[in-house]
């Protein structure tokens, strides 16, 4: 767990989620409370990992990629 801990502390995305907050300092059941949080619409969420893993979107398109290339 140590290991682990100290290996995701350097994304700061995953530190500072609300998800992550109540898995390390539960407060109550842990279920209860990641129920409570409220549901992030999936273009939010990967927005956020797209900006945190630094994901450019047109390498994964052929046709953007190859513009990019010229």
């Amino acid at each position: 767990m140590e290991r682990f801990l100290k290996k995701i502390s350097s994304f700061s995305f995953l530190m500072n989620a609300d998800e992550f907050k109540i898995f390390t300092r539960p407060g109550g059941d842990i279920s209860k409370l990641l129920d409570q949080i409220p549901k992030e619409p999936t273009s939010r969420i990967v927005e956020k990992y797209q900006t945190a893993l630094e994901i450019n979107e047109c390498m994964y398109d052929p046709i953007r990629k190859d513009a990019l290339d010229q």
